[in-house]
This record gives structure tokens, C-alpha cells and sequence, in this order.
């Protein structure tokens, strides 16, 4: 848990300075290409 503190603390000044839109969008475009790239990865069905 204490390692999350910091995590905090630049999550709380990041929306300050950019719109809540922004950042839920670049979580969302991250989490999609990291998704995609352990595709490859995973083996066949079927």
C-alpha cells in the first residue's frame, strides 16, 4: 500500500494539468496495445 503513494500524488496532479478525457483515453489506448501485443504469444485454437 505504500507504494502506491506516490502513484497517487502524480495521479491527483496529472488531472490538475490534463482533462479527466485525456487520461482515461491514454489508459484505455495502452491497455488495448498491450493486449494486442501479447497475442502473438498465445497459442492456437483449434
Amino acid at each position: 500500500m505504500l507504494a502506491n503513494v506516490p502513484a497517487v500524488f502524480f495521479g491527483q496532479a496529472l488531472v490538475r494539468r490534463v482533462s479527466m478525457r485525456l487520461v482515461r483515453g491514454a489508459a484505455a489506448a495502452a491497455f488495448a496495445l498491450l493486449g494486442f501485443l501479447t497475442l502473438p504469444g498465445l497459442p492456437r485454437l483449434g
